[in-house]
């Protein structure tokens, strides 16, 4: 990272990753490899850093838990007066892919949230899974988001790195604004086309 000021003789950081990439990124595909570069080998700094992301997009009160907090089995949540979306992670270091235990975990999210109340939310408000790219398209997942679907009427939503970090440049640059109702209630993988308007 590039030092950006100088205070009291010591070198200071810009602390907004997603800031400093997008102040010194011409171009939307140079935003992306190079913030994609720095996220592909991360731990647990992936979940702050998906933290920024959702803030960038639009959700102020996107919480991410302390890694190791056992009694938080959410990995992050975003806060809203009706409809809070909990959100499993998966950083490159755990799983590049969303995966069938991430599916589960995000139905497990959405129990917990609905049973325990201490967030408000909707049956029809989905949970996220959230890795650095998506499943194969023949993967058992799409099959277990449906199996849920039908079954308990959750909506099990998918997203990227590659997605969230186009809605970052898009939303900055001012191409759109996120699309709340959809982004707020779809289930399956997250499609790019119907999230902004």
């Amino acid at each position: 990272m590039r030092p950006l000021k100088l205070v009291d003789g010591t070198v200071r950081y810009h602390q907004d990753y997603i800031q400093q990439t997008l102040d010194y990124s011409h171009t939307k595909a140079e935003f992306l490899e190079v913030a994609k570069q720095f996220l592909e080998h991360m731990n647990y700094e992936f979940y702050d850093i998906i933290g920024l992301i959702l803030k960038h997009i639009g959700f102020e009160n996107a919480r991410v838990s302390r890694e190791g907090d056992v009694n938080n089995r959410m990995d992050a949540i975003i806060i809203d007066d009706e409809n809070s979306i909990p959100i499993e992670i998966k950083s490159p270091g755990e799983s590049k892919e969303i995966n069938i235990k991430s599916i589960r975990q995000a139905c497990e999210n959405k129990v917990i949230i609905l049973s325990r109340k201490f967030y408000k939310t909707t049956d029809n408000t989905t949970s996220l899974a959230i890795a650095f790219s998506y499943p194969p398209e023949r993967s058992d997942v799409y099959e277990l988001i449906e199996d849920i679907k039908k079954a308990y009427q959750f909506n099990i939503g998918i997203i990227d790195i590659d997605d969230l970090l186009s809605l970052v440049w898009d939303i900055s640059e001012g191409v759109g604004e996120l699309d709340y109702n959809y982004f707020n209630t779809f289930s399956g993988k997250f499609n790019y086309d119907k999230a902004l308007i």
